[in-house]
């Protein structure tokens, strides 16, 4: 329910409360209003209880970008040997770009955490995969 001023002073222009009890009241009702929506608002992002299954797929997501980590160090010094300097700073850079703006969109929509580790996976695979394909392909 919404109390404006205009309706405490028109419960005081017929003698419900007097005129001097508006200013108090109007300010009371405002900050009740006020610790209620943040009461509400701290019951929604209050921890949930992390189980088991979730600490699994946590470790194995770290372990995914671990060793896509230490594969694309290894693709890297390929990489430099193939691009030069300047090519494998531009790759760098645009991936880096394009990294930035998957976090912000997932930040936007506030994805759960699993679907954000799991692109994250793919994100860290993806070098990898350009350059095994370029393997390949020769």
């Amino acid at each position: 329910m919404s109390v404006k001023r205009e309706d405490l002073l028109a419960a005081a222009a017929v003698g419900v409360v007097q005129y001097t009890q508006v200013d108090p009241l109007l300010i009371f009702l405002l900050q009740r209003d006020v610790n209620l929506q943040r009461e509400a608002m701290l019951k929604e992002k209050r921890p949930t209880r992390t189980s088991g299954r979730d600490v699994a797929f946590y470790m194995l997501a770290l372990l995914v970008i671990g060793v896509a980590t230490a594969l694309i160090a290894i693709y890297t010094r390929l990489a430099f040997n193939a691009l030069g300097a300047g090519g494998l700073l531009w790759f760098i850079g645009l991936y880096m770009l394009f990294t930035l703006a998957m976090a912000t969109w997932f930040e936007r929509r506030q994805i759960g955490a699993a679907v954000r580790i799991f692109v994250t996976s793919v994100i860290a695979l993806l070098p990898l995969a350009v350059f095994a394909s370029q393997k390949f392909a020769l």
